[in-house]
């Protein structure tokens, strides 16, 4: 990872791909790097999981108050389309990231709440243009 990308790229550990032509953004036809599960190789992707990411703040900037309420993720895959930075899900053994467990609270994901009801996550992706890497 490290000098590889030269500080250029988003790097993370939970990357999507959108389905092309872009339809859905929790369609069953995307692909999903899950963060608990190996990859052999980095990717090119269309989003990387704020949650675990990384990048170096000469290349992109933004206020993270300008990013849309509950799709985080979603703002900075714009923000990085539009400024030409590359999303790479890094290579990586099989759990080598590990979820945070909190005793109490709720561990539902983003895809768990809006799996069936992404009509704003889609929407606000679709006015950004095309999706294909």
């Amino acid at each position: 990872m490290g000098q590889a990308n030269d500080r250029k790229a988003i790097v993370g550990v939970h990357g999507v791909i959108f389905e092309q032509p872009f339809e859905r953004y929790f369609s069953k036809k995307r692909t999903l790097f899950h963060f608990r599960e190996k990859l052999a190789s980095d990717t090119r992707d269309n989003l990387i999981g704020t949650g675990t990411m990384a990048f170096h703040s000469s290349r992109i900037a933004f206020d993270y108050r300008s990013l849309p309420r509950g799709m985080a993720d979603i703002g900075v895959a714009i923000a990085a389309k539009t400024a030409g930075v590359e999303m790479i899900a890094i290579a990586r053994p099989a759990k080598w990231l590990k979820p945070i467990v909190i005793e109490g609270r709720d561990d539902r994901t983003l895809f768990d709440e809006f799996q069936d009801n992404d009509k704003e996550h889609t929407e606000l992706l679709k006015r950004h243009g095309d999706w294909k890497l």
